[in-house]
């Protein structure tokens, strides 16, 4: 992630009460540049220090004010990450489940064109695309 703002400020400009649990959760997603799951997020804190319905509820507070977005990555379980000013995507190794970021797979010009052959919509507000593959590593070992 590309952010250079501090836990307190995307907080505070997201409408949040500061609050130890919501600073840490936040600290744990802009020092992992990888989508993470709830108990991804867990593992990061203390052992024993935050609960794990805390954790849902911060998440989900955070998907509604645009701070989180979730990913799919295929898993049984939903990932989440920072909502990023940069558009970006994943590559996810069906095989591993390695994931990298694409970056700006979904341009204005790619959204305009989208809306001119759409018969239903006006807008777009927000996307997600993943794409799904075979790293390199997993493809030598084939």
């Amino acid at each position: 992630m590309k952010r250079t703002t501090t836990p307190e400020s995307l907080l505070k400009n997201a409408g949040f009460k500061v609050t130890d649990t919501r600073r840490l959760v936040l600290e744990i997603f802009l020092a992992t540049h990888k989508p993470l799951s709830i108990h991804g997020v867990l593992e990061k804190t203390k052992r024993g220090s935050v609960n794990q319905a805390t954790v849902y509820r911060i998440v989900e507070a955070f998907i509604a004010a645009g701070v989180l977005r979730r990913v799919d990555l295929q898993h049984e379980h939903a990932h989440y990450e920072l909502t990023d000013e940069d558009d970006h995507h994943h590559i996810i190794c069906t095989s591993c489940g390695k994931v990298e970021d694409v970056d700006g797979h979904g341009d204005e010009a790619f959204k305009t064109d989208l809306l001119r052959k759409s018969k239903e919509f006006a807008t777009i507000t927000t996307h997600a695309l993943e794409f799904y593959g075979i790293c390199k590593t997993c493809a030598r070992k084939a």
